[in-house]
């Protein structure tokens, strides 16, 4: 007659070995599944990323003059974007001289923008949905800074200066500005090329976003 002692031993070893293979398996299914949402994670953000710089690119803006004239284009056609709505600036200053810092930004960047949007509009949209792909999916918060900074060292000096003015407009303000505060996407913006700075206004633009844009605690 069999020992009930060592059946019982033997019930629990198998149950532990049963466990422990159940165990074994789940955490190795999840790693195989982790590693194969992170594959594809990265394979999206790549895509997009190379998208931003198609769309970069193929950025030439409408206009015209002599015989030979090429228009600016690819990140030329962003600086020269940046010196129009400068001057767009300075003529809304010059029409309300004592109109603070925030509605002269405002007033200033809306109606160039709409004369600017068959090439910006575009340009925004992307840039938008690309942060927002990093700041919805599953990767943990330090990835995530990760992989928006690396977005922000894609942007040019006059990307980042039009990326301030369009983000604290009403057409950035809801959903972009604080995805710019959070992941501080400001922060290789030169400040001295602000449209207050450049034209020595007593306003300054600077004020305009809290310290976490430009990446200070």
């Amino acid at each position: 007659m069999r020992d009930p002692s060592i059946l019982q031993v033997l019930t629990l070893v198998v149950s532990f070995l049963t466990l422990a293979v159940v165990f074994w398996y789940t955490r190795l299914t999840g790693k195989l599944l982790s590693a194969q949402t992170r594959q594809s994670f990265e394979n999206t953000f790549f895509q997009l990323l190379r998208f931003h710089h198609d769309i970069v690119d193929a950025t030439q803006l409408e206009r015209f003059g002599p015989p030979g004239f090429v228009p600016p284009s690819g990140r030329l056609a962003f600086s020269a974007l940046y010196n129009d709505f400068v001057n767009h600036y300075a003529s809304e200053q010059i029409r309300n001289p004592e109109a603070t810092a925030q509605c002269l930004a405002s007033a200033a960047y809306l109606p160039y923008f709409k004369s600017c949007q068959y090439c910006l509009g575009h340009y925004f949209r992307n840039l938008y949905h690309l942060i927002k792909f990093v700041d919805k999916s599953c990767v943990n918060h330090s990835d995530k800074i990760f992989y928006t900074h690396l977005v922000r060292a894609q942007l040019s000096r006059d990307e980042l200066l039009l990326l301030f003015y369009n983000c604290h407009s009403s057409l950035g303000k809801d959903k972009f500005y604080p995805l710019v505060v959070r992941y501080g996407l400001l922060k290789n913006m030169d400040e001295n090329e602000l449209a207050s700075r450049r034209l020595k206004l007593p306003g300054d633009d600077l004020s305009l976003y809290p310290p976490g844009a430009y990446g200070k605690s």
